[in-house]
């Protein structure tokens, strides 16, 4: 009786021992899972701390690239602003060359006194003759010409009465090459720019008005080479407004 007593004594002393075991391996789970979290959180952790610097300095590189570029713009900007200031003082400085040449050239040509004197006449007559404009006819105030409308007002008949007298103009001081080939003549209508074709005098070189434009009846005449002069008609004041002379 005693050694049964004994035997079940062995064996619940033996069962306590494995629910022990059994509860403390319990127990060390849920640390060693909390160990893990942790460990997944530092790592997690240190993770995006890094993705974070890299972002930083990624967006650093950027800024310092925007600002590079930035800085080379403003450099080509300010090139090409100094290149067009210096080829618009080339420009203004080979006009006064040019200038400087022609009346030089013809200095030259002209050797002797009543030679000077006969290119000096004919200077003079030439100038004059642009200061005697029929402000009837032609446009002598081009600058301060501004009218409020643009409407075609006068007929073609009418057009070419006018350039008549663009085409004498021309042919008396500036260029008559198919002045007076009536047969010839063409008109048409289009979109022009007044110039200095009749009102620049002798040394002066050809300007355009760009910022006026007009209605014109563009009148026509031209010789058998292909040589010719146009009037530019002004369809609303009737007023020569430019010309232009073409060909060899």
């Amino acid at each position: 009786m005693k050694r049964k007593q004994i035997i079940l004594g062995i064996i619940l002393i033996v069962l306590v021992a494995i629910l022990v075991i059994i509860g403390i391996s319990f127990a060390q789970k849920p640390e060693n899972k909390i160990t893990e979290n942790k460990s997944d959180s530092s790592i997690k952790t240190s993770e995006t701390v890094k993705e974070n610097k890299d972002k930083n300095k990624t967006e650093e590189i950027v800024k310092e690239n925007n600002k590079t570029e930035e800085i080379s713009t403003e450099k080509i900007n300010d090139e090409e602003i100094k290149k067009e200031n210096t080829n618009s003082e080339e420009i203004n400085i080979d006009n006064t060359i040019v200038q400087n040449d022609i009346a030089e050239e013809i200095n030259k040509a002209y050797t002797t006194d009543e030679q000077k004197n006969q290119r000096l006449e004919f200077e003079r007559k030439f100038n004059e003759a642009v200061n005697n404009l029929d402000r009837a006819v032609f446009l002598v105030d081009i600058e301060n010409y501004n009218p409020q409308s643009n409407e075609i007002t006068i007929s073609e008949t009418e057009a070419k009465k006018i350039a008549q007298k663009g085409f004498e103009e021309s042919a008396r001081r500036i260029a008559g090459e198919g002045a007076d080939n009536k047969e010839s003549e063409t008109i048409r209508i289009d979109e022009k720019s007044p110039n200095n074709y009749f009102t620049r005098y002798i040394y002066d070189g050809d300007k355009m008005y760009t910022n006026i434009k007009r209605n014109c009846y563009i009148i026509t005449r031209e010789n058998e080479m292909g040589n010719g002069i146009s009037i530019y008609v002004d369809a609303t004041t009737g007023l020569i407004i430019g010309g232009n002379a073409f060909g060899d």
